[in-house]
């Protein structure tokens, strides 16, 4: 929201009153000075911590010169010769606004337009309208990927799909999304091979029963231990490792189980 404006003889005046209503009063960045910035108040200089003029870390201060906004008066000292304001209170206020509205309407299954906000190597933080929620990393994509930065990157704009909402240990929302569980996955796009085909794939795991191939992103078909070799074998790790590159004859598809 746009603050009032402190203007003429009355404008100390018009600050501590602000300070006292919590208004918010518009002003301009001046400059940048050390440790933040010095705003105009209609010829009031006023102090902005460099902590105090946006949500996050201030990376380019030099951005922030020339430009009006809204600010909370925080502090008013030595008969308005030492005021200090803050931006980010405010922006806080309107976030905070903002997440409860979206709470509001939030619901499992709900679809919604999210922006990636920070890359974690378990996952994505996505902000869905002033509240973030967490995509993991099984959740990002059918292909199998190790970190999120191999497909996303921060500010990206994604679709996610609501798949939980529960309380943390603080008892703040805490919201699973999923991104792949809007595209289809290999058996609804196809699979690309049939029954009887040979094809060259990666080894995903090894189990003590067989071995599992990646036939399709986010599809595993499995090479019982008697299938990998005409020898016997007392586990799969004697002739393949995981990563390995392999020749594999498609025995059988079963569209139904998804096998």
């Amino acid at each position: 929201a746009k603050g009032i404006k402190a203007q003429g003889a009355d404008a100390l005046e018009i600050l501590r009153d602000a300070q006292e209503n919590l208004i918010p009063v518009e002003g301009r960045v001046l400059a940048v000075k050390k440790g933040g910035f010095e705003v105009d108040f209609s010829g009031i200089r006023a102090f902005c911590p460099l902590s105090q003029i946006e949500l996050q870390f201030c990376e380019k201060p030099e951005e922030h010169v020339g430009a009006r906004y809204s600010f909370r008066i925080v502090e008013i000292k030595e008969k308005g010769r030492n005021i200090v304001v803050s931006r980010r209170m405010l922006l806080e206020e309107e976030q905070e606004r903002k997440s409860k509205e979206t709470l509001a309407t939030l619901s499992p299954d709900l679809e919604c337009e999210g922006k990636v906000t920070k890359l974690m190597n378990f996952g994505a933080f996505v902000d869905i309208g002033g509240i973030e929620g967490l995509v993991h990393v099984s959740e990002i994509s059918h292909q199998r990927i190790s970190c999120p930065s191999e497909i996303l990157k921060p500010g990206q704009d994604v679709r996610v799909k609501v798949m939980k909402i529960e309380a943390d240990k603080d008892g703040r929302p805490k919201i699973s999304l999923s991104i792949k569980a809007l595209e289809p996955d290999s058996w609804e796009r196809g699979l690309g091979f049939q029954e009887g085909e040979i094809i060259r794939r990666k080894v995903s795991r090894l189990m003590d029963f067989g071995a599992f191939v990646e036939v399709a992103p986010g599809v595993d078909g499995l090479v019982h231990i008697s299938e990998i070799s005409y020898e016997r074998i007392s586990h799969p790790n004697k002739l393949l490792h995981e990563g390995d590159m392999v020749d594999v004859l498609v025995m059988g598809i079963d569209q139904k189980t998804h096998r």
